[in-house]
């Protein structure tokens, strides 16, 4: 029993290392949880890094499988993170395999929508959303999740899009905030 809790925790790890690797060009400021809010008015996490260890405001926060939320209040030694689950997030995306942009929202539920897609716009069940990088807080590129339902409904102008998350927003553990590019800290 105490070696399945070993290779998972190795296995998380290794994601983490790999994620970082992959995504070099970004400085990944590493944080686990203290505790979670995920209760019907907030959908919040607590983390064990604040404003000491490069944390802030409006950073976006990731873990290996995809984007996990932003950070909405700091202090020294920890952060406040809205998940991108919760009813007040919105984010910026783009379905990757035709470019359609919308904004990803929360639903305060297990799944997210896809808002302002017009219906003549091409969305199949299966695409993956991503981040688009237009509003600044978010970087281009991060995973937000895949698409599992779309509905067309007669004489609206938009079409109704349901995404699962690539984030299991109830099993987060370690993190990573998303610093500024490698680049622009020179």
């Amino acid at each position: 029993m105490a070696m399945q809790g070993l290779a998972g925790e190795n296995a998380r790890l290794r994601a983490m290392l790999d994620f970082r690797t992959e995504h070099g060009d970004y400085r990944l400021l590493p944080a686990s949880l203290l505790a979670q809010d995920i209760s019907v008015l907030y959908r919040t996490v607590i983390l064990d890094r604040g404003k000491r260890s490069g944390f802030t405001v409006n950073m976006p926060v990731v873990n290996p499988l995809g984007l996990v939320g932003r950070v909405i209040s700091v202090s020294p030694h920890t952060s406040q993170v809205l998940l991108i689950t919760d009813t007040a997030s919105a984010v910026p995306a783009v379905i990757e395999e035709t470019q359609v942009k919308g904004i990803v929202k929360g639903t305060g539920t297990n799944v997210l929508s896809l808002e302002y897609v017009r219906t003549t716009e091409m969305v199949e069940v299966g695409n993956m959303v991503v981040t688009s990088g237009l509003e600044g807080h978010f970087p281009e590129g991060l995973r937000i999740g895949q698409i599992s339902e779309v509905k067309r409904e007669p004489h609206k102008i938009f079409v109704r899009i349901t995404i699962s998350p690539s984030v299991e927003m109830s099993k987060i553990e370690g993190v990573f905030g998303v610093g500024f590019s490698v680049e622009d800290a020179d």
